[in-house]
C-alpha cells in the first residue's frame, strides 16, 4: 500500500497536478470531463495495439488469429493472420468493430483515423481473391504485399496503395498523415518491391523504405525512398506535423543510407530522418552507443513538432553522446531527445523506463512506468508493485505529474496518443488490481491489454 494518504488519495482519483485551466486544444472545444474518462480491456497483451483517434473517440488495431476478445468484444477472423478495429465513441461506449481478411493473412498495423475516414496499413498476402473478406482479400501469390485501405463511415473499404513484392517480406511498419492530407509510410523489403517504379533490390532482408502513396492509383506513388544496404536496414514509427515527417528505424554496421554514410557504434544503432512533403530529406541523424539498441526500434515513440523540430524516445543499454553532450545510461535505461528543425539537439533527458509520448496543444507528454518512488515537479509518487505515471515534460525533466494508472497489481504502457483536442489515449497491460480513477478491477494473475481516455 501506499505510505502518503493524500498521494494515496490523489492517485486513486486519477487527478494529480492537473492545471485548474485544463487545455483545449485552442478552440474551447471539449469532448469530455476532465480526468480519467474510461477503461476498457481489449485485445491480446503480448501483442501491441494501434491506437488513434478524433474528437475524444479512441480507435484499436491489433492483428489476431482466430479469435479476437475484449469487454463487449467477440470478432472471428477469417486468415492465418485477421486484423480487428474496435472504435469506441468518447464516453467509452462500443461504437462499431471489424474483421481485416484475406484468404492468406493480411496484418495491418498502422491506424490514422480522420472525422469520416479511418486508414489502415500493414501488410496482405494470398493466393486467390475472396470478395467477401474486404479490400485486403488480393492475389499475392503468397507474397507479402504492403498495402493501405481506407474504411469510410457507411464502412465501405478503399485500396489506397497496394505495392507488389518479388519475394516474401514485403511490409509497412509506420505511418502518418502531413497536413495537406497526403499520406507517408515506412517498411521494409527483401528481393524486390515496386512502389510506382521498381526500388533498388534489397541486398540483405530487411532493408526499408519510405514512400507518400499517390492520388488516385494505388500501385503508384509520389515519391519513394529506398535505403538499400549490403546490412540489415529496419523501420519503425512515423510521424508528421505540417510539411514534415519523421521516421525511425535501426541499422548495423556500415552503410550510406539516403546518402548518407552511417556507422554503427554497437550492433544496433537507431537511425531517424525528417523527410519533406515533396520527398527530399531535410536531415538525418544517428542515435546509438557500444551497447546494442533494439533492432526494430521496440517501444520507440516519435512525436513532431509545430516548430518543425521532433522529440524521439528509445532504449539505449549504454552511454550515448549526441552533439558533444553525453546522456548517461546510469540515469535510466531510456533516452529523450528533443532535435530541431535541422537534426540539432535542444533539449534531453534520461528516466527510468521507455515513454511512450505525445504532443497535445503546445505541451508534450510522456507515459512511463514507474516501480519506485520518484518525484515529479515537486510532486512525490510511490507506486505499488509497477504504476504507470502520465506526466508533462519540461526541456530536461519531467515538470507535472497529470496522471496515473496504478493499483495493487504490475501496470505497463505501451502506447500514448492524441486521441482529441482535450484527450490522450493509451494501451496499457496489467496483472493484477488495476485504478483509473473511480474504475478498479482485478485480473488476478493473468496479463491483460486495456484501452483508455484520459481528459487533459
Amino acid at each position: 500500500m501506499r505510505t502518503l494518504g493524500l498521494l494515496g488519495c490523489l492517485a486513486a482519483c486519477g487527478r494529480i497536478g492537473f492545471d485548474a485551466n485544463a487545455t483545449d486544444g485552442g478552440d474551447g472545444v471539449r469532448t469530455g470531463p476532465l480526468g480519467p474518462r474510461w477503461i476498457r480491456q481489449l485485445g491480446d497483451e503480448t501483442i501491441r495495439i494501434a491506437i488513434a483517434g478524433t474528437a475524444g473517440e479512441l480507435v484499436g488495431l491489433q492483428r489476431f488469429s482466430a479469435s479476437f476478445a475484449g469487454d463487449g468484444v467477440a470478432l472471428t477472423g477469417q486468415a492465418a493472420t485477421s486484423s480487428a478495429l474496435v472504435r469506441y465513441a468518447p464516453d467509452g461506449a462500443l461504437d462499431r468493430t471489424r474483421v481485416f481478411d484475406s484468404e492468406g493473412s493480411c496484418e495491418m498495423r498502422s491506424l490514422i483515423v480522420g472525422s469520416d475516414t479511418m486508414i489502415v496499413a500493414g501488410f496482405t498476402s494470398g493466393s486467390q481473391t475472396m470478395a467477401s473478406r474486404g479490400a485486403c482479400s488480393i492475389v499475392t501469390s503468397n507474397r507479402q504485399d504492403p498495402i493501405v485501405i481506407a474504411v469510410d463511415n457507411a464502412g465501405a473499404e478503399t485500396v489506397i496503395a497496394h505495392w507488389s513484392a518479388s519475394v516474401e517480406n514485403a511490409q509497412i511498419w509506420g505511418g502518418a498523415q502531413y497536413a495537406s492530407g497526403q499520406l507517408v509510410y515506412s517498411g521494409v523489403y527483401s528481393g524486390d518491391l515496386t512502389i510506382g517504379s521498381p526500388l533498388p533490390t534489397a541486398m540483405v532482408d530487411p532493408n526499408a523504405w519510405l514512400a507518400a502513396p499517390s492520388d488516385g492509383t494505388p500501385t503508384n506513388a509520389r515519391w519513394a525512398v529506398p535505403m538499400s544496404a549490403n546490412v540489415e536496414v529496419h523501420s519503425g514509427p512515423v510521424a508528421a506535423y505540417g510539411t514534415s515527417a519523421f521516421m525511425v528505424g535501426s541499422f548495423t554496421s556500415s552503410a550510406t543510407l539516403i546518402g548518407v554514410p552511417v556507422t554503427s557504434l554497437g550492433s544496433y544503432d537507431t537511425w531517424l530522418a525528417r523527410i519533406n512533403e515533396d520527398g527530399s530529406l531535410g536531415f538525418f541523424r544517428t542515435i546509438g552507443s557500444t551497447q546494442p539498441e533494439p533492432s526494430f526500434g521496440n517501444n520507440t515513440s516519435l512525436v513532431a513538432l509545430p516548430d518543425g523540430g521532433c522529440v524521439i524516445a528509445l532504449q539505449t543499454a549504454g552511454d550515448v553522446t549526441f552533439d558533444s553532450r553525453t546522456f548517461l545510461a546510469s540515469d535510466g535505461i531510456a533516452l529523450v531527445l528533443r532535435l530541431d528543425a535541422n537534426g540539432n539537439l535542444v533539449s534531453g533527458m534520461r528516466v527510468r523506463d521507455i515513454p511512450q509520448l505525445a504532443f497535445l496543444g503546445d505541451k508534450l507528454y510522456a507515459g512511463f512506468r514507474v516501480t519506485t518512488e520518484i518525484t515529479i515537479g515537486g510532486t512525490n509518487y510511490v507506486p505499488d508493485m509497477g504504476d504507470v505515471v502520465i506526466v508533462e515534460l519540461g526541456p530536461d525533466a519531467p515538470i507535472r505529474l497529470v496522471s496515473v494508472i496504478a493499483g495493487a497489481g504490475s501496470q505497463a504502457i505501451s502506447n500514448l496518443a492524441v486521441v482529441g483536442p482535450d484527450a490522450l489515449g493509451f494501451s496499457v497491460v496489467s496483472s493484477g488490481e488495476l485504478t483509473f480513477g473511480a474504475t478498479t478491477m482485478n485480473t488476478g494473475g493473468s496479463l491483460v491489454r486495456f484501452v483508455g481516455v484520459l481528459g487533459l
